[in-house]
């Protein structure tokens, strides 16, 4: 029963950045890097490495100047989200592999709305991406 548990891919609550000082500490110090795959930017930092904090916690966010209606927003954050749980797994294993750990942002540009292959594509291309960067570093 452990190991069904186990190879679940799921997203916790201790794999999202909610804490302000986290979330701050992200946006305003000068280590954080930054690249975009249209429609979403990716804000990455990396934090120190601790046993009992998973291996890499996110946020995503939508502005509402981009899509009006809570609706319209907060589909495409399950959509996001939704992509991110499904294909974390190759990022996870190296962040395991390096000991390292990583605060990540999504942040939606985009005025439309875009289908969830598309999202789920586009977040696979990020993490290919973040992944490369944390490899050459």
């Amino acid at each position: 029963m452990e190991e069904a548990a186990t190879s679940r891919q799921t997203l916790k609550k201790t794999e999202r950045l909610h804490l302000k000082s986290q979330i701050d500490r992200l946006f305003g110090g000068g280590h954080s890097r930054s690249f975009t795959s249209f429609p979403l930017r990716v804000v990455l930092q990396e934090i120190p490495f601790d046993e009992t904090t998973p291996h890499a916690q996110i946020l995503v966010s939508v502005p509402k100047r981009h899509l009006k209606h809570a609706v319209d927003r907060n589909r495409v954050k399950r959509q996001v989200r939704e992509a991110y749980r499904k294909n974390k797994q190759s990022l996870l294993a190296l962040l395991a592999a390096e000991k390292k750990a990583l605060a990540i942002a999504f942040i939606w540009m985009d005025r439309h709305m875009h289908s969830s292959a598309e999202i789920e594509t586009i977040v696979v291309q990020l993490l290919s991406r973040i992944a490369e960067n944390i490899q050459s570093r």
